[in-house]
């Protein structure tokens, strides 16, 4: 076997193959210390031939960045609004199906433009329907302010107007003591007497008219056929003055009677009675058909008032206010007159047909 002579000049072979990974061992070393002085920046031959990767002791780039949802960012704009925070919550809802599959940015902004929708809803609304109810409230206010200003001013017309009328009557009163001229100044009426209303307890033969103040007053004569139909053709002609009927019970000695006609000229009784045909009947020449109408013919003075056909719905009698003065009786015929005395003494009780006269009166 021949071998190879090695000379002292000429490297071993040995010594090239440690020479070779010394070499590898520094390029490593200066690759990992400086991996772009190896080559161009891309996987490639370095000088000495060896591959690298660029990369070697970075981080990776990071991904891309995702776009935001347009819903949710239109939820957070609306959320604010007066009139959008309401839509905000279903664009929200929309923002949230949007990033549900992670491809757009959001889902928090979504959330969060939900519930502040919500809480500004709420809180729009509520001052919506204060600011509507403080409104309403004041102008009902202003209403009923107006409406009393106005009840206030008719009240005051009203009352200049009856002292007014008041004043007239008792002039009238005064210049014709006996009654018989007519609301107007003129001529007597036709069915009026002649002289005076008749004396207390004498009853006239004729029905006949006067007036005190602004009542009219009918006495009943004798000679009335029925009357029940009397007393429709006073309920008739009381209607077409706008008036009602007050059907007076009396007979002569009744001093009830005779205080409850003098105080008629006094104004509160003139202001009570102004809107009130009177007629009277004397329970003794009328006794059997004020009994088949079931009208008290005991206890007096008695007020009646009728319905259309003559007969009476309601009655009272001078008890209800004690002493016969104006001052007593105008508080309570006032009301009676009106249907609006219910606290009464006496209640009237409706009394049933055909008993002859002889059910419980008044």
């Amino acid at each position: 076997m021949q071998g190879t002579d090695v000379g002292p000049g000429s490297p071993r072979p040995s010594d090239a193959h440690a020479s070779g990974a010394l070499s590898q061992a520094a390029q490593d070393a200066r690759a990992s210390r400086d991996p772009g002085s190896l080559g161009s920046g891309t996987l490639g031959s370095g000088r000495d031939g060896f591959l690298f990767d660029p990369y070697v002791g970075r981080a990776p780039p990071p991904p891309p960045k995702r776009d935001l949802s347009p819903a949710a960012i239109a939820a957070a704009i609306l959320a604010v609004l007066p009139i959008g925070s309401f839509a905000a919550v279903f664009v929200g809802i929309r923002g949230l199906k949007q990033t549900k599959l992670g491809t757009l940015r959001g889902r928090g902004l979504a959330i969060a433009s939900i519930v502040v929708g919500l809480l500004f809803t709420l809180g729009y609304g509520g001052a919506a329907f204060y600011a509507g109810k403080t409104y309403f409230d004041q102008t009902r206010s202003d209403e009923a302010r107006q409406k009393r200003k106005w009840e206030r001013k008719q009240r005051e017309h009203d009352e200049e107007e009856r002292a007014r009328k008041q004043r007239e009557a008792e002039r009238e009163a005064k210049a014709d003591p006996n009654g018989t001229a007519s609301p107007n100044g003129g001529p007597p009426s036709a069915s009026a007497d002649p002289n005076k209303i008749p004396p207390q307890g004498t009853v006239p033969q004729q029905t006949i008219e006067a007036k005190i103040g602004v009542i009219p007053v009918v006495d009943l004569g004798v000679k009335e056929t029925s009357l029940q139909q009397a007393l429709a053709r006073e309920v008739k002609a009381a209607q077409a003055d706008k008036k009602e009927v007050v059907l007076m019970t009396t007979r002569g000695g009744c001093e009830p009677c005779a205080g409850f006609m003098a105080s008629l000229p006094d104004s509160r009784m003139q202001e009570a009675l102004a809107n009130i045909r009177l007629v009277r009947a004397d329970v003794e020449a009328f006794r059997e058909d004020l009994e088949q109408l079931h009208v008290n013919t005991v206890t007096l003075a008695g007020f009646f008032l009728l319905t259309a056909d003559g007969t009476p719905k309601d009655g009272i009698n001078g008890g209800e206010w004690g002493a016969d003065i104006a001052e007593n009786i105008a508080p309570v015929i006032n009301p009676f007159v009106r249907g609006r005395y219910t606290s009464r003494k006496n209640p009237f009780p409706p009394l049933p047909r055909g008993n002859g006269g002889n059910g419980t009166f008044l």
